[in-house]
């Protein structure tokens, strides 16, 4: 039985931990004022130092492979008083640079060296957004709302696609808007300004065969201690 109890003991000290991809990713986003280029993202872990620069597009598909504009992202764009916004995004990637280690080699060195996989990377806000009826001219709006990034595929040096899934993938999604008021004291709507995305830090958990392994030392301790118990009773 001992020899037994330490193998199992073993077992569990050389059993592998499932650890999360501890990617933490941090989006700003800008108005786009008809050229694109208003989203920078980085995305920071073990391994991973990668940078990326582009555009915001909405999720709904244009048919060509892509994806339709982002009009609330628009300069002059104005959202009405008392309506609601879900602010959900598509993050597409021009300018990717930075570096990425995979099984000890590291890839994608220097700027604009690792591409991405058209057409981006979902970020999807779970609530919607509700301006109010009525606010005073000038006044900056800011909303935070719970939001969730999709994996960032990055295509290697080698031709190879990685997908950099931050972790936990949950974050929060904030933006603001300027109040645009009119001479009669009411509000006409509601300016983007600017919006960043954020992902916590994750911590490692243990896998899966090292919770059932030492639930399984748990039981035979227990099991084994009745059992001496019992020789003396």
């Amino acid at each position: 039985m001992k020899r037994f109890l330490w193998a199992i003991a073993l077992l569990l000290a050389g059993s592998p931990c499932a650890y999360p991809q501890n990617v933490t990713q941090t989006v700003a986003i800008g108005i786009d004022a008809g050229e694109g280029d208003n989203v920078t993202s980085t995305l920071v872990g073990p391994g991973v130092n990668v940078g990326a620069g582009g555009y915001t597009a909405s999720q709904i598909p244009d048919g060509y492979g892509g994806y339709t504009h982002c009009f609330w992202c628009d300069a002059g764009a104005v959202e009405l008083p008392g309506t609601s916004l879900n602010p959900s995004m598509q993050l597409v990637f021009a300018d990717v640079g930075g570096s990425v280690t995979v099984g000890g080699q590291t890839y994608c060195q220097g700027p604009n060296e690792c591409p991405v996989e058209y057409p981006g990377q979902p970020l999807t806000a779970s609530q919607n957004i509700i301006f109010p009826a009525s606010a005073t001219n000038g006044q900056i709006l800011t909303f935070t709302v719970p939001a969730e990034a999709g994996p960032f595929t990055v295509t290697l040096d080698n031709g190879q696609n990685t997908h950099l899934s931050p972790n936990p993938s949950n974050g929060e999604l904030t933006l603001s808007f300027f109040a645009l008021g009119l001479p009669n004291g009411s509000v006409e709507g509601y300016d983007f300004i600017q919006g960043t995305f954020t992902t916590a830090v994750s911590t490692p958990e243990p896998g899966p065969l090292a919770l059932m392994v030492a639930g399984l030392v748990g039981m035979l301790g227990f099991g084994l201690q009745r059992r001496t118990a019992g020789a003396f009773d």
